[in-house]
């Protein structure tokens, strides 16, 4: 099905990007003066695989509308591409920053994704419903050792990946 490739498609290529991020950091590379991947080449990255996914949403699955609550639904036509990037980039970024606290990025994870349940259970998708559904009892497993003292983190693989995987979920 589409709308599995696409989820999939984004959780592999944002996990592969934060993947390698952090295997210069582990790894150290320290012939540069830089520790990791430099920002503006990862955010670059992002944006490049933010346009994928958006046109892949546009003209996969034939997505070009937003529905704000109270407003109105709109139809964006091409310039949805660029509206889904930018928030696929910013979903991305946002659980990447609150990864820094112990069980943050976890939490607010579980908290959204409860949501997405209840609203594709609600619609009867449920390709999406499971996949939510195991995402969330991975959170919970994974939340057990994040909290404070956090033994794991996520890193940049499961920040990056996971936040946009997140955006695809609710631009869908």
């Amino acid at each position: 099905e589409k709308e599995v490739q696409i989820i999939l498609f984004t959780f592999i290529s944002f996990g592969a990007l934060g993947l390698y991020d952090d295997i210069r950091k582990t790894f150290g590379f320290k012939k540069s003066n830089f520790w990791g991947l430099r920002f503006r080449y990862k955010f670059f990255f992002q944006w490049v695989l933010g346009f994928i996914v958006a046109s892949m949403l546009y003209f996969n699955l034939g997505i070009d509308i937003v529905n704000v609550r109270f407003f109105d639904v709109f139809n964006l036509g091409y310039l949805y591409i660029p509206f889904a990037a930018f928030v696929i980039v910013s979903f991305a970024n946002a659980v990447n920053i609150s990864d820094g606290l112990d069980g943050l990025a976890a939490g607010l994870l579980i908290i959204c994704l409860i949501s997405y349940l209840i609203i594709s259970s609600s619609i009867l998708d449920t390709t999406l419903s499971v996949f939510i559904g195991l995402w969330i009892g991975a959170l919970i497993a994974f939340l057990y050792f994040n909290i404070w003292p956090a033994r794991i983190w996520l890193g940049h693989v499961g920040a990056l990946s996971f936040g946009a995987t997140l955006a695809v979920i609710g631009l869908m």
